[in-house]
């Protein structure tokens, strides 16, 4: 529903409340050691993060969440992750 819109016409419509976050798709997080890192879904973590700031309201959002060291975990999404951390933004 949101795939191609602008990242804050999310936070309008959480604001306008046209839009509950536990409706989201779920957040695709990989669990490393004792750490939790969003690989898919991030630009929906700002604004659920903006908009629980900007609300002073606590947000509730489904997360499905991956082991890295787990043989069950998609191939292409530890390969994401990977990338993802080992590359600097400049």
């Amino acid at each position: 529903r949101h795939r191609g819109q602008p990242v804050l016409k999310l936070l309008e419509e959480l604001h306008a409340r046209r839009v509950d976050a536990e409706e989201l798709p779920p957040l695709v997080v990989m669990r490393k050691e004792n750490t939790l890192q969003v690989v898919c879904g991030n630009r929906r973590l700002y604004c659920l993060k903006r908009y629980a700031l900007e609300a002073s309201r606590a947000v509730n959002v489904w997360c499905v969440v991956y082991d890295l060291k787990s043989k069950e975990t998609p191939r292409p999404l530890v390969f994401k992750y990977i990338l993802a951390t080992t590359t600097e933004d400049s």
